[in-house]
């Protein structure tokens, strides 16, 4: 018996001993160091241009005003063949713990859609929902992901 208590108090010493002191999973140690949260993309217009050859420039573009509960976020997409132009706010935007800034929208052909900026200045424009209308078919090709950055905007160049 006396053996039994022995590794029973042994047993327990080891547990206590690996299991270490109890700490708040949200409390930094110094073997889990503070984790910084991404800030968001700063206020400013961003900007991704691509020339398409004999039509002219399809442009992607992002707005940002504001701060943590004023920021708004404003999108557009053209396309040099279409006068259809995707156009979003500004409208007030959410800030997820990775930084990215988010949008929901329903576009001028009632398709429900959300833009998501990152910090690197990464655009995501997606489809959530399809219009059932064909009109909202031919928008939707300024859907997709664009790399934008504040230089691009220069390169814009104004209608003919």
């Amino acid at each position: 018996m006396r053996a039994s208590i022995l590794a029973s108090s042994l047993l327990v010493v080891i547990v206590a001993a690996c299991s270490g002191p109890a700490s708040d999973p949200e409390t930094p140690s110094p073997d889990r160091p503070a984790v910084a949260v991404p800030e968001p993309i700063s206020p400013g217009r961003y900007c991704a241009v691509e020339a398409v050859e004999g039509l002219g420039q399809a442009i992607a573009e992002a707005t940002v005003t504001g701060a943590d509960e004023t920021l708004r976020l404003a999108v557009g997409r053209t396309m040099p063949d279409s006068p259809q132009v995707l156009e979003v706010g500004p409208e007030p935007a959410q800030v997820d713990s990775d930084g990215r800034i988010f949008l929901s929208f329903e576009d001028g052909w009632a398709n429900r859609g959300l833009a998501t900026l990152t910090p690197s200045g990464a655009l995501s424009l997606r489809i959530v929902t399809a219009s059932s209308d064909p009109s909202g078919a031919n928008v939707r090709r300024n859907y997709g992901d664009f790399q934008l950055t504040s230089e691009a905007c220069a390169d814009i160049s104004p209608p003919a």
